[in-house]
């Protein structure tokens, strides 16, 4: 009977399960009564991908997941076949993790973990990821996995030898320095940097965003303004509620159509924003994309801004993999070992075929220990509480 690898009670020592790898029992224990962090969470997705579809942020630790990988892309590729696999990542900080230091971020597909943020990565994220999950929001960005099965020489095997990247903004363009919208809101893609005008009548509002630690959000509203004897509709601009500026007719013109969509759903229109200068000149530019180039999905849950709250603490969330960790006490009794050692001395202790017999003894003693290391879990029958 084959039976899949997985942690399965331990019959010698109670309260202990051990890893079987679906040919024969290793050194590896895990206590049964220590929780099992799992992150499965019901929770709403917040997209912290860039959106541009640059695949550049390289993650580490993909060699020791192979099977989660293999998973994640449907299977082990052919020998010597490259394939690149496109999905969806949970980004899951573990302030748990014992390798950590309370700062690993990882990434996820399908709930299992293929591949980590390195320490300096995890140092600059978890802020803001970890402020995320804390409050109820999972964040999420595209993934690309590359992978192909080669022969190792030193394993004398097949192995899958993969690489992970994320499509994911910079720390600082995840969440606004500034309060989000208070009101439904939808968020434009980021693109291109516009200029707004008319700053100079609104420095006041503007001042407390100078030299902010990252980027903005602003609000985008029509305004119909006088132009000769007709009037014209152009966006004003607002930066927690005060206007900053507004956007020349033409430049309104290329967003109204995503403002009016906005408005029709019950939105209001932000957009990414950036402030320079000082108190006395300032210019505020948003960062848009065209109307053209916006998805026509667009808006969709994952446009606005999650409700977040830093009251709460980010919950533990660490997946245990298969960790050696000192064998128990537990096996034969010690009364069953000296009863073995005294009759092994008095066999040995028999005229002529004594020594024989005790090697024979011994070597029976060995052949069942390997026996026992390579019989499959009685209780095959259930499900292991791991894999």
């Amino acid at each position: 009977m084959t039976v899949a690898h997985g942690w399965y009670p331990d019959e010698q020592n109670p309260g202990w399960s051990r890893w079987w790898d679906g040919e024969r029992w290793r050194d590896a224990y895990w206590q049964t009564s220590q929780p099992d962090n799992r992150y499965l969470p019901d929770a709403p997705r917040f997209d912290v991908g860039s959106g541009r579809g640059w695949y550049s942020f390289d993650l580490v630790g993909e060699n020791f997941r192979e099977e989660a990988i293999a998973r994640a892309i449907g299977s082990r590729p052919p020998r010597d076949q490259e394939v690149e696999w496109h999905g969806i990542a949970e980004l899951v900080p573990e302030p748990d993790n014992p390798h950590g230091g309370g700062q690993a971020i990882s990434a996820r597909v399908d709930g299992k973990v293929v591949a980590y943020f390195d320490q300096a990565q995890a140092r600059e994220y978890f802020p803001v990821l970890g402020r995320m999950v804390a409050s109820g929001v999972v964040p999420v960005a595209p993934i690309r996995i590359w992978a192909v099965t080669r022969y190792s020489q030193a394993r004398r095997q097949d192995e899958l030898k993969s690489a992970v990247r994320l499509d994911l903004r910079g720390a600082d363009e995840i969440l606004p320095a500034n309060a989000a919208p208070s009101a439904p809101h939808a968020l434009i893609p980021r693109g291109r940097a516009v200029q707004v005008t008319g700053e100079a009548d609104h420095l006041e509002a503007i001042a407390p965003h100078i030299g902010a630690a990252g980027m903005l959000v602003a609000t985008l509203h029509p305004l119909e303004i006088a132009k000769g004897k007709a009037t014209t509709t152009v966006l004003e601009v607002r930066l927690d509620d005060r206007r900053v500026g507004q956007l020349t007719p033409a430049t309104s013109a290329s967003l109204l159509p995503l403002v009016q969509e906005a408005e029709r759903t019950g939105l209001v229109a932000a957009a990414w924003a950036s402030v320079k200068g000082s108190k006395f000149a300032a210019e505020v530019s948003l960062h848009v994309s065209k109307a053209e180039e916006v998805a026509d999905h667009w808006p969709s849950s994952s446009d606005a801004f999650p409700v977040l709250t830093s009251r709460r603490q980010v919950p533990p969330a660490f997946q245990r993999e298969v960790e050696l960790q000192p064998a128990p006490k537990g096996g034969l009794p010690r009364w069953q070992i000296w009863v073995g050692v005294v009759a092994i001395l008095i066999v040995m202790a028999i005229p002529g075929a004594g020594p024989v017999l005790a090697l024979l003894m011994v070597a029976g003693l060995v052949y069942w220990a390997i026996r026992q290391r390579k019989q499959p879990p009685r209780s095959a029958h259930r499900s292991p509480g791991s894999d």
